[in-house]
C-alpha cells in the first residue's frame, strides 16, 4: 500500500469529506482537525489509503476511457487529412 505524501493528503481529504457528511460540518472543518491530529503523530487508517488509491486508479481508467473515446471521435477526420 503507498502511502507517499500524495496519497497520504488524498486519504486525508477522502476521510475528512467522509466524517464531515457524516458529521453535517464542512469538509474545510474536519480537514482543519485532521491537520492538527497529524502534528500530533496521528495518521489516517489504512482504508482511507485503501480508497485514495483506488480512486486514483478508477480516474486514471476513466480518463484513459475519455481519450480512447475522443481518439475513435477523431479518428475518420485524421485519416481523412491523410
Amino acid at each position: 500500500m503507498q502511502k507517499d505524501p500524495f496519497h497520504k493528503e488524498l486519504a486525508m481529504r477522502i476521510c475528512a469529506a467522509y466524517v464531515s457528511v457524516q458529521m453535517g460540518t464542512t469538509a474545510a472543518t474536519q480537514y482543519k482537525h485532521l491537520k492538527a491530529r497529524e502534528t500530533a503523530g496521528y495518521d489516517v487508517g489504512d482504508a482511507w489509503y485503501f480508497l485514495a488509491q483506488i480512486t486514483v486508479r478508477v480516474l486514471a481508467e476513466a480518463q484513459d476511457a475519455r481519450f480512447a473515446d475522443l481518439v475513435a471521435h477523431f479518428r475518420p477526420i485524421t485519416d481523412a487529412i491523410q
